[in-house]
């Protein structure tokens, strides 16, 4: 119900309750029934306000989404199995503290079962992608860039795949699917690197070498389609589920669902092969902790992706290069890449530089002008606001990038010229932006378009340290998706502009988007330090729209306050919900009441719901209370659940390393990249450099930064600078960590090697680590030159950081300026830096 609700545009209580009232005769839904029945805590009666609802928001989601209507019959199947479940886990749970917690465990047993059952009576035609045999799929079906032909007659006229060249990569992935195809569990299996650097052509060309023609492969057009397919058990044995660009299936308004359907899916039977593609960047903000966010808004994508098995693509060719000289022989493409004289092969392959130069030095009557509409797609990307992009939106925010003189000269057609020059097609392969595809029949969506995959990553690295100005922020409101408004407004809070943000997280939660009233609340708090009735308001609104997130926020405010009993009355009602952070705050209530079997039983319960943390915090708290037998169990079970980290605190109980070092053996060739690191860390106490060497290349195999920038401090207390640099910049770009780049840049300029210490220095500054920005506006206000800490400074603040706020940089641009540090907190700064003056608070319609 909550996935049709979302669907139909995500209906307030208060709407759908008047739905109700204007029926004949009218039908009583009040807001606490609809909220139990959203949230899980109850399931609807059978009778005229369940079908009248569910028929209103079926008709509803086909006029906003398109979605089929499954029809009654369907739901009422649905609702009698999980009345089934409750009343069965009501019988087996009655004398259990956590009475409600089994109920629901047990109830969505039955739930999914009736699910499936319900699926069955589902129309084939509301599918709207099937499985086709493997051999069926061409390269181009599958998404892989076409190439230029390095022969101008042929440009355009056929899709070119050059010579493929096997690299390092490629042996470890075709292992991990020859291991797949013989298993009867299912294998997940990511595969990152930046774009155009060949993630797509590498699986493509891994699926046909290694897996057998029988085999059928599922390529989802995007996240509802994979429901649609999950949940009419579409993805059977001897299945390839293709999930390239995985950040459109796990990110979006249905990102959770997704992953949560996926992870049942993985604990199904095999052999099933599940291949996904994601940029390191995607894959870093997927898998951040909530202590780095904040708020766990990818918590089941982040439990998905620790179950896949890792292969990194590199940017360069410097491992194959070589056999791409014996290829380019026969291919007239790859001569080419190889006569430009760079090793990154696939970018030249896909046009990519070219691409980048006709956007970058925009010439004739209409570049400025198509440059502009680039730029404000670009911004718009790494703003994370979902693509295609509506072109009104482009056509409003243009101005913002463009002189006055530019913009007095523009022609009544100059919107249509600058569109024509952003489609320009590069090579005959590529173009700045391209029509958007329909993404339920033919043709292209009608004013809508994409930005090119290439393009994208150049924007996001030159303009990282960029701030659009006030038109970009004023042309939102042709931008009606409530995520795309919450995700601008999340990236105006990291940097530093807070009236955009409250703003923007104002007009996602008026179009429905509960999350925005929970960042309102959390600005809120900020701003006010806490100390403000107005953040319980915008909480208590989000919990009466179905938020559990809101929930464990009004409980914590009540542990607060000291109203233990409420906190835990409101805890419990979202650990129905299944939220796991109300689960790790009631196994912490119960522990500390002395109730050590029932919190041990709430914590187990939170790490399947992927708080392994509560294992670690109850282990803790074990130990603290003198029952070191019990502390390490528990500390045992965490680590067995994934807590990896948890490994040094059991050493620290049990007094030796050594006993541990098969827990990390075991996890270690189960491909877990930060008990690879531990364990090498582990051997180099031990002094064994070149076992701890190979584990930390191992684990840099899989993409885990830390490794890298791990070996780059190896490499460099061997003597040997170059690699430890190399992998230092590697490791800048995986992560974007530049902690180690940082600390090489300082040895080069003590060493007296200022030309490679420049150099590293702007590498740092490049790879998205604000710190490096942070640090060389320090040195500059140490030394009095308050001209480049301001540059320094802004650049940091403009160049935001999802994984903490806009705090210390604020506070830094304050002491720069010379003014006052609590007005830059409680105001922000305006678009152009400055600092701001108080401005009007939002309010959103729900609050009263």
């Amino acid at each position: 119900m909550t996935n049709l609700r979302q669907q139909a545009g995500n209906p307030s209580l208060g709407e759908m309750e008047t739905w109700g009232t204007h029926q004949d005769p009218a039908v009583k839904m009040g807001k606490s029934k609809l909220s139990s029945w959203f949230n899980g805590v109850s399931v609807p009666d059978e009778g005229r306000p369940f079908t009248m609802l569910i028929e209103l928001l079926e008709a509803r989601a086909q006029r906003k989404s398109g979605e089929q209507s499954r029809g009654i019959h369907w739901w009422r199947e649905l609702r009698n199995a999980a009345d089934r479940g409750k009343s069965t886990a009501a019988e087996e749970s009655a004398e259990a503290p956590s009475i409600a917690l089994s109920r629901q465990n047990v109830g969505r047993e039955h739930l999914s079962e009736g699910a499936e059952q319900a699926e069955r009576h589902a129309e084939p035609s509301a599918l709207r992608d099937l499985p086709s045999p493997l051999h069926a799929w061409t390269a181009q079906r599958l998404g892989v860039h076409p190439a230029f032909s390095g022969h101008p007659s042929d440009e355009g006229s056929v899709f070119v795949l050059p010579t493929y060249v096997h690299r390092t990569h490629d042996s470890r992935l075709h292992r991990l699917l020859a291991t797949a195809v013989d298993s009867a569990r299912p294998l997940l299996i990511l595969i990152t690197g930046e774009s155009c650097t060949g993630k797509t052509r590498t699986a493509y060309e891994a699926i046909h070498a290694t897996i057998p023609r029988e085999f059928d492969l599922l390529c989802p057009v995007d996240a509802h389609s994979l429901l649609s397919a999950l949940s009419a058990g579409l993805v059977s044995s001897r299945t390839v589920l293709w999930l390239d660009e995985a950040w459109d299936y796990l990110a979006g308004d249905v990102g959770e669902t997704a992953a949560a359907a996926l992870l049942r899916r993985l604990d199904g039977d095999g052999p099933l092969v599940v291949i996904a593609t994601l940029w390191p960047e995607q894959e870093e903000e997927l898998t951040a902790s909530a202590r780095q966010q904040g708020r766990d808004t990818h918590r089941l994508a982040r439990k998905l992706l620790s179950q896949a098995h890792h292969v990194y693509v590199p940017r360069s060719f410097t491992d194959g290069l070589e056999d791409a000289c014996d290829a380019a022989a026969q291919d007239q493409a790859l001569t080419a890449a190889l006569d430009t004289g760079t090793c990154e092969l696939t970018q030249v392959l896909a046009a990519g530089p070219e691409l980048v130069k006709h956007y970058e030095h925009a010439v004739g009557e209409h570049g400025p002008y198509g440059k502009a509409v680039i730029s404000a797609a670009l911004d718009a990307d790494r703003l994370n606001v979902t693509q295609p992009l509506p072109l009104g939106f482009l056509e409003a925010a243009a101005s913002g990038y463009l002189t006055d003189a530019e913009r007095a000269a523009a022609g009544p057609d100059w919107f249509a010229a600058a569109l024509v020059y952003a489609r320009i097609r590069i090579k005959q392969t590529i173009e700045c932006l391209q029509y958007a595809p329909s993404p339920t029949g033919m043709g292209p969506l009608p004013g809508m378009v994409l930005v090119n995959d290439y393009l994208r990553q150049h924007g996001r690295r030159v303009r990282r340290t960029f701030f659009p100005a006030a038109p970009f922020w004023d042309a939102t409101e042709h931008l009606t998706t409530p995520a795309d408004l919450h995700a601008l407004g999340e990236s105006a809070y990291c940097r530093g502009r807070l009236r955009r943000a409250a703003q923007l997280f104002c007009a996602a939660a008026d179009a429905g988007h509960t999350e925005g009233l929970l960042s309102l609340a959390e600005l809120r708090r900020d701003i006010s330090f806490g100390r403000d009735e107005e953040v319980q308001v915008l909480c208590q609104a989000a919990a009466e729209a179905g938020s559990a997130e809101a929930l464990v926020r009004l409980a914590t405010m009540q542990e607060g306050a000291e109203n233990s009993t409420e906190a835990e009355r409101l805890y419990q009602e979202a650990a129905v919900a299944g939220h796991g952070k109300a689960l790790e705050a009631l196994a912490r209530i119960r522990g500390n009441a002395g109730d050590w079997e029932t919190a041990e039983r709430l914590a187990r319960q939170a790490a399947a719901a992927g708080e392994v943390h509560a294992l670690v915090s109850l282990a803790k708290a074990r130990k603290d209370a003198g029952d070191q037998e019990e502390s390490g169990r528990l500390y045992l079970a965490a680590i067995k659940s994934g807590a990896g980290y948890a490994v040094p605190e059991l050493a620290s109980l049990r007094g030796s390393w050594n006993q541990l070092e098969p827990l990390w053996q075991e996890a270690a060739a189960a491909g877990d990249s930060l008990s690879l690191s531990q364990l090498a860390q582990l051997k180099e106490r031990q002094g064994e450099f070149d076992e701890a060497e190979r584990l930390y290349r191992t684990a840099a195999a899989t993409g885990y930064g830390f490794a890298l920038a791990n070996l780059a401090r190896i490499r460099e207390q061997a003597g040997d600078s170059r690699v430890a640099e190399q992998l230092a910049c590697q490791a800048a770009e995986v992560s974007g960590s530049a902690d180690v780049l940082w600390s090489l840049m300082l040895k080069r300029r003590k060493s007296g090697d200022s030309e490679k210490a420049e150099e590293l220095l702007r590498i740092a500054v490049a790879s998205g680590d604000s710190k490096p920005l942070r640090l060389l506006a320090e040195q500059c206000l140490g030394a009095g030159d308050r001209k480049r800490a301001e540059r320094f400074a802004c650049q940091a603040l403009d160049g935001g950081n999802p994984f903490h706020d806009p705090i210390p940089e604020l506070a830094l641009l304050a002491r720069v300026h010379g003014e006052d540090g609590l007005s830059y907190r409680r105001h922000g700064v305006e678009d152009d830096g400055t600092m701001a003056m108080p401005w009007q608070w939002p309010k959103p319609r729900t609050t009263p």
